[in-house]
């Protein structure tokens, strides 16, 4: 099993050369980048939520991006 290198926190756009599925690593990086953070809750209480969902963050959907990316690079 060959392992890709990227970064989990920006993954490039473009899959790499040895990533195992191409359409699953484009489709995980949209959904990667949908699912970004932003403020949320009530003022003061400075909790992090997803700007598109709004549930708490990390959300789903990011931790589901994360792992599409992490099975595209395998």
């Amino acid at each position: 099993m060959v392992k890709v290198a990227f970064d989990r926190e920006d993954p490039p756009g473009e899959p790499p050369e040895d990533a195992g599925s191409e359409m699953l690593w484009r489709i995980a990086v949209q959904l990667f980048r949908d699912h970004s953070t932003g403020s949320g809750g009530p003022p003061g209480h400075g909790q992090l939520r997803c700007r598109s969902c709004g549930q708490p963050w990390p959300c789903s959907g990011r931790r589901l991006a994360a792992l599409g990316l992490s099975a595209a690079a395998t």
